[in-house]
């Protein structure tokens, strides 16, 4: 024989009295801010409402959930256990709806990514939050050479691509959508024996001593021809200039002491050892604005889902703030 330690009125449940998830929703948003009133807010109801649900979900329990005096609320022991049990279940009810959601509108499909140089660092996080919420969605990611990648995105490719802002001027005769994600000063890379290594800033006359490494294509939005106009335009003048193909080849020779590399600041935490940065001071050109680029009009449920979700990623809002700091 077991020992019953609670019992079901059969009559409520035939009544539509019994738990409802909305409930559930209603005492672990309540348990989040410990005021009925800024929890009724936050789900856009009445804070009658919200405290009948309570008193609802208590009645049928049979044991009070939160002590109430003075405006203040706090949980009773029986509802910290409640919550502790019935938090992990709404976690995996939510998931349950957004996987069933993804078959229903088809969102399982593939998810094709193009980065450029640089953005690596902030598109690997995107894609995790991404995978982590929609992980029924194969998400391939490719790196490109700037004018490849915009080849790509033109020819449907790719669905996405992640570039630098100067990429806008080659689509302005497509039908893309652009959206900036964050803005990222410059700063100069070099070897961690370089005389000027820690150095408040790097002077603009200290160029002309210089070797740039810089990871420019023989066309396109990052040619050697468009930056070596930029720097004319700001009077900035290096000894020599030598085109490497890729960011990786490009931090080997600076800690090889070859030369230095003007990279975006927000790299400057995830340089390999032996390589420091400085600021430019204001010599150089405005900030990157990095961008991302869909097709006007895609309809792909997965690319639709991923491009709003840059609104709210917790990456670039980190990101943002960060930079922010620095």
């Amino acid at each position: 024989m077991e020992f019953m330690l609670y019992s079901i009125d059969i009559n409520k449940r035939e009544k539509g009295e019994h738990m409802t998830i909305d409930r559930l929703y209603c005492f672990v948003t309540a348990v989040k801010h410990m005021n009925f009133t800024r929890a009724a807010a936050e789900l856009h109801m009445a804070q009658t409402a919200m405290s009948r649900q309570i008193a609802m979900l208590e009645n049928e329990l049979g044991c009070r959930l939160f002590d109430r005096s003075n405006r203040t609320i706090q949980l009773t022991p029986a509802g910290k256990c409640f919550f502790d049990g019935i938090s992990p279940l709404l976690k995996n009810y939510d998931k349950i709806v957004k996987e069933t959601q993804m078959v229903g509108k088809r969102l399982a499909g593939g998810l094709r990514i193009g980065i450029g140089q640089y953005e690596q660092s902030f598109v690997s996080e995107l894609v995790k939050e991404f995978h982590q919420s929609y992980p029924m969605v194969e998400v391939m990611v490719t790196k490109y050479g700037y004018q490849e990648l915009l080849e790509h995105l033109s020819t449907g490719e790719i669905d996405i691509a992640f570039a630098l802002p100067v990429s806008m001027e080659y689509l302005a005769d497509q039908a893309v959508d652009i959206q900036t994600l964050f803005s990222s000063e410059v700063c100069i890379a070099m070897n961690t024996d370089h005389p000027l290594a820690g150095a408040a800033t790097f002077p603009k006359e200290r160029c002309a001593q210089e070797r740039l490494l810089t990871i420019s294509e023989e066309a396109g939005p990052c040619s050697l021809d468009n930056l070596l106009e930029k720097f004319q335009k700001t009077q900035v003048h290096f000894a020599d200039v030598r085109r490497v193909n890729s960011l990786d080849a490009v931090l080997l020779m600076v800690k090889a002491g070859i030369g230095i590399a003007i990279i975006p600041e927000f790299l400057k935490n995830e340089l390999p050892e032996g390589v420091i940065t400085v600021p430019t001071n204001d010599w150089h050109a405005t900030a990157n604005q990095f961008v991302a680029i869909a097709r006007k009009g895609a309809k792909e449920p997965q690319v639709e889902t991923f491009i709003r979700g840059l609104f709210t990623s917790t990456t670039l809002w980190e990101k943002m703030e960060q930079l922010k700091g620095q």
